[in-house]
């Protein structure tokens, strides 16, 4: 199942659709007393397109859309190391370099990386972590996601470089209920000091990665940021560009003009990307879970022959090629919830399924749903078989792929509405119930999805990947078999380390999730990056470690077209800087205009980063505050209410 991100990490997703903030190619931007003195140029500079609109903060505390989380992940490492999808954890990713824990797991240490400095120079030291997990930020009662404070009795600093965390009951699973797939990353005293609501924004960041944000200003449609002088190898690119698309729909035009170098774009766009010599594409397998979400306690939900007749109903291989341009993993043998990619996780021991209309009928009948005159479905009662399905309009491929799924579930006999809407106007209408939205389907992407820990993994999708208000059980009704089997599984996945232990606990859990059918999986769908090699070379076979985290060393050896090394050694004192940036019209939806409109500048760097498109209004944000009040609350009491089994 994801996330690094977290409620925090399914967080991570939340507010896609509320920022609907423009791209402009333009922005000017200052340096600080951090950024190198050497002249940044256009061709110097590296450029990232992401969607969903401008982060609300850098804060991983904070509900975030897509671009917030990489730009956050991208300046901030966790303590514990992320997983690959295989389950490999990653440790030029972490703040630390070796971890340890007594017999019954009440006292763990964390050792932090020799040699791992912040960009202003100074180390990263023990201190940060405990500054970190402290009531001023993390362990604040008003952020505190996954109750971490309840159970760490003491902390304290071993030495510079050695964190212990004393506990109050046994957690084999703690480095992973606080890491920042789940809470948030290692920040500063800097930050620290400025509370746990603290946006990150108006101010020269320090980070630990390889480049930190100039003075990003809230809303701007792009943010710059700066190479860090002490991240080792010292990236080649001066200087980190970010534009901010509200969709994913906008980055390949802007991508195979050269003005982005590089993002993540609808799988479907990849074929004609490709016809352009410099584009190429980054294909990694199975990261994002597409999935049918519902209340398994509400009619017709709540059984199960109906549940699995939805999956048996539709051709997804049909549906995968159509929207996702057959990107993805089939999910006929993965409806336990974890795809076979995820090699050290995933259970081939679980019910499989296939595209069998015959089979989905047979079930139907089987509780009294049958085919009347009219050629739909009826239930018992005479009423026809109608469902509605929501889908977030974030993303360009979800209308196509509710589109053919309509077609096919029509086809079989029910009758199918589909409706668009920003992710975060469905995550508020699931908590407030609006339109009886809780006894209705909503499609979900889901770009959080852990599957490298064996306990997130085994978590329903609630509690880590799916925003939305969440039923009252996951398997099936409370109390139920399934429900207390799934519950008993997970109980002893938390309470131990043991690999081949973990694996039994998870297999056990796949095969209740693929009998069960909570979600209806529809695929996993790849995580297709596009580059252009226009302006920079030495591109790896992979760039990101899941959805939101990209692969830091990776990036920071990109280096720009002619220059075979860094172009120069960065320091921690330099004074202003310069940055040439290519500029272009453009329209309100972020559409890219030809290049014989686009003009170039030399922009000096500014205090402040601005955008010459249209902003937020003053009425939007404040409809945005209240919003992100609603769903932080919730999210709160819900991830409260997921550890309180």
């Amino acid at each position: 199942m994801f996330l690094k991100e977290t409620k925090k990490y399914a967080l991570v997703v939340l507010l896609l659709g509320l920022f609907a903030i423009t791209l402009v190619p333009t922005a000017s931007f200052r340096s600080s007393s951090q950024s190198s003195g050497n002249s940044c140029s256009a061709s110097d500079t590296l450029k990232l397109g992401l969607y969903g609109g401008a982060p609300n903060t850098f804060n991983m505390l904070s509900a975030l859309p897509v671009a917030g989380v990489v730009s956050s992940l991208l300046q901030y490492y966790q303590m514990f190391p992320p997983p690959t999808i295989t389950g490999d954890l990653v440790y030029n990713e972490s703040v630390i370099d070796w971890y340890s824990h007594n017999a019954n797991y009440t006292q763990w240490t964390f050792n932090v990386t020799p040699g791992l400095k912040w960009s202003d120079g100074t180390n990263v030291s023990a201190s940060d972590i405990l500054n970190t997990y402290s009531t001023n930020f993390a362990l604040n009662s008003t952020v505190d996601f996954v109750n971490a404070a309840a159970e760490i009795q003491k902390e304290y600093t071993l030495n510079n470089s050695a964190a212990v965390f004393v506990l109050n009951k046994s957690d084999a699973i703690f480095p992973e209920r606080v890491g920042s797939s789940l809470f948030t990353p290692i920040v500063p005293k800097s930050f620290v000091d400025k509370g746990p609501t603290f946006d990150g924004f108006g101010t020269t960041d320090v980070a630990v990665g390889p480049f930190y944000a100039s003075n990003y200003t809230a809303g701007a449609s792009q943010g710059l940021f700066l190479r860090n002088p002490y991240f080792n190898p010292l990236p080649k690119a001066c200087a980190l560009q970010m534009s901010y698309f509200e969709t994913d729909s906008s980055i390949p035009t802007y991508i195979q003009s050269g003005q982005v170098d590089f993002g993540p774009i609808p799988p479907a766009s990849a074929p004609s990307l490709l016809t352009s010599p410099n584009v190429h594409i980054i294909d990694q397998k199975g990261l994002i879970p597409e999935m049918l979400t519902y209340n398994v306690t509400v009619y017709p939900y709540n059984m199960t022959q109906f549940r699995q007749a939805m999956v048996y109903a539709t051709n997804m291989t049909l549906l995968q090629q159509e929207a996702d341009a057959g990107y993805s993993v089939l999910p006929y043998n993965a409806e336990g919830g974890i795809p076979p990619v995820a090699t050290k996780w995933y259970s081939p021991n679980q019910p499989t399924y296939s595209y069998n209309t015959t089979k989905a009928l047979q079930l139907l009948s089987s509780i009294g749903i049958t085919k009347g005159s009219d050629g739909f479905l009826h239930y018992s009662n005479g009423t026809e078989v109608s469902l509605t399905i929501y889908y977030d309009n974030s993303f360009s491929g979800n209308a196509v792929e509710m589109s053919s799924l309509q077609q096919q579930w029509t086809a079989l006999g029910i009758h199918v509405t589909t409706n668009a809407a920003s992710l975060g106007t469905l995550i508020a209408d699931s908590y407030q119930n609006a339109n009886n939205i809780n006894h209705d389907i909503i499609f979900f992407k889901s770009y959080g999805a852990i599957y490298g820990y064996a306990w997130t993994a085994g978590l329903n999708s609630y509690s880590i990947d799916i925003p939305f208000n969440a039923p009252p059980s996951w398997e099936g009704p409370v109390g139920s078999a399934a429900q207390n089997d799934f519950m008993g599984n997970l109980t002893a996945l938390e309470s131990t380390d043991n690999v081949t232990a973990d694996y039994k606990y998870l297999a056990n859990i796949q095969t209740l999730n693929a009998e069960n059918i909570p979600v209806v999986t529809l695929g996993y769908g790849d995580a297709v990056w596009a580059y252009n090699t226009q302006h920079f070379t030495n591109w790896p076979t992979s760039l990101v470690i899941l959805p939101n985290t990209l692969n830091s060393t990776a990036l920071a050896q990109l280096t720009p077209v002619g220059q075979a090394t860094s172009s120069s050694t960065a320091t921690s004192t330099g004074a202003s800087a310069s940055v040439s940036a290519s500029s272009s019209s453009s329209s309100a939806t972020g559409t890219a205009t030809s290049s014989a409109t686009q003009t170039t500048t030399s922009a000096a760097i500014s205090t402040t980063s601005s955008s010459s498109g249209t902003g937020l209004s003053t009425t939007t944000l404040a409809i945005i505050a209240v919003v992100i009040v609603i769903i932080i609350a919730a999210a709160a009491t819900l991830m409260m209410r997921s550890r309180r089994r």
